[in-house]
């Protein structure tokens, strides 16, 4: 379990560089920039409901917690989840202590579907999601690599 100083706080306009280098640490292959993501944040359809938390020691960005929607398909009731979590902190709890605090979240909105963006190279991520209790979509079809559903 993560230590007590553990509390994810809402995401400012201070954390873009703090949490585009968590991203790239994660995610070389993938680099984003401060630009790009405040422009999806600009840009952001109002109807989305999107909201990002964060961990922060020492000054740097830790673990993220992301909740939001997709806009083409957009449907009041679905959503979908990010979790980052630093290297040097996975397997510790971090990830599913952001996955609590998602779930938290979400439910007062009711959701009828969750989605996970985890990319295929991310293997610890992809066993994260495909624990049982993440896995039980409602059509019975299982877990999809990428994309797990619940």
């Amino acid at each position: 379990m993560p230590p007590n100083d553990f509390v994810l706080r809402p995401f400012d306009e201070k954390d873009y560089e703090g949490l585009v280098f968590l991203k790239n640490l994660l995610y070389p292959d993938h680099p984003g920039s401060m630009a790009n993501l405040r422009h999806h944040d600009k840009t952001r359809e109002k109807k989305i409901r999107h909201r990002n938390w964060v961990w922060e020691r020492d000054g740097k960005i830790l673990a993220s917690a992301i909740h939001t929607q997709f806009a083409e398909s957009f449907h009041p009731q679905r959503f979908v989840i990010e979790i980052y979590v630093h290297p040097e902190f996975q397997g510790k709890g971090y990830g599913a202590a952001c996955y609590d605090h998602l779930l938290q979240e979400l439910e007062k909105f009711d959701p009828i579907k969750i989605t996970c963006i985890v990319h295929e190279p991310h293997k610890r991520g992809i066993r994260f999601f495909s624990r049982p209790w993440f896995c039980s979509d409602h059509e019975g079809k299982g877990v999809q690599p990428g994309s797990n559903r619940l």
